[in-house]
């Protein structure tokens, strides 16, 4: 596979095909570059499932490619949050090849940008925009991701013996509120101020939402679709119990995670009607058409949905 970094050149291609198709020639018409260069781009925009060919001679964005346009939205369009000096240093010193070190990258750019991180949220975000060759997410993760992620500096790394169940309230590692009866456990942190706490937004979140694929991420979805601190941590842990299983009914969820993370509905049914609601709207979750007595609901990153995990 061709390097995973997505440059000026790229991000430039994706935007314009973000408004329209458009042929070869008009692309070579915008941008002030040679022919073989936006060829190669092209072709590694193809490779890693983010554009794609239609219509003999023309170029559209996929479903991949808004989703990494989407995937840390602020500034003028710029995907790209700078790496600390310490934490590069760190990374070129860990046995990598580049498309490795990319994914790495990658990962600390997202936690940058939000401040902390679930692992079911990490690689939702981000093994999509670089797989660095890796056929699956669970391998993604367990090969190159976690274990690098935990070298670097500015990031603490989750407990790796704390589970949501047996978490006590006072683990540092918590994005729980007043309003929530137990703590996230399994939390990156990054270390300093996240990028969204810096963005000028009348709520402090920078999440703007589009149509018609509003949300670039589980956790851009979840920032969006949830109405208080409570319900975003209760809708958290639910999203990262359905990655873990890949599908689960509502009957599940409600069991493994109401009781400690109710987000103030009075009832099991109330929660998973809102529940529902919040997962209809998010990308990479879809309703299991298995579970016909219940609701139930299946995930799938980007990459597999579209056939290129496999």
């Amino acid at each position: 596979m061709s390097s995973n970094t997505l440059d000026a050149l790229g991000r430039a291609i994706l935007e314009t095909l973000e408004e329209e198709t458009v042929t070869f020639d008009t692309l070579e018409a915008t941008f002030d570059t040679s022919q073989e260069t936006l060829e190669s781009h092209l072709a590694q925009l193809i490779d890693n499932a983010l554009v794609r060919k239609v219509n003999g001679d023309e170029y559209e964005l996929t479903d991949n490619g808004r989703r990494l346009l989407r995937a840390t939205p602020f500034g003028a369009r710029d995907n790209r949050i700078d790496i600390p000096p310490p934490v590069e240093r760190s990374i070129e010193g860990l046995s990598l090849t580049p498309d490795e070190a990319q994914a790495v990258r990658t990962a600390f750019s997202f936690l940058a940008y939000w401040g902390n991180a679930t692992t079911a949220e990490l690689v939702d975000g981000c093994y999509s925009e670089s797989p660095a060759g890796y056929e699956t997410p669970e391998q993604w993760w367990a090969t190159c991701l976690e274990d690098s992620l935990r070298e670097l500096p500015l990031v603490t790394p989750p407990d790796p013996d704390a589970t949501v169940s047996s978490a006590p309230s006072s683990q540092p590692n918590s994005s729980a509120s007043d309003e929530c009866s137990a703590p996230i456990a399994e939390l990156w942190m990054y270390e300093r101020t996240p990028v969204i706490e810096r963005l000028e937004d009348e709520d402090g979140r920078d999440a703007p939402e589009s149509d018609p694929e509003p949300f670039g991420s589980v956790r851009h979805g979840l920032e969006n679709r949830t109405e208080s601190d409570a319900e975003r941590t209760a809708a958290r842990v639910a999203f990262g119990v359905l990655f873990d299983q890949g599908t689960a009914t509502a009957f599940e969820l409600a069991e493994r995670v109401y009781a400690d993370y109710p987000a103030e509905y009075d009832s099991s049914d109330a929660w998973v009607a809102w529940l529902s609601d919040v997962f209809d709207d998010l990308p990479g979750i879809e309703r299991d058409e298995k579970t016909d007595a219940e609701i139930g609901w299946k995930y799938e990153s980007a990459l597999e949905s579209d056939g290129l995990g496999e």
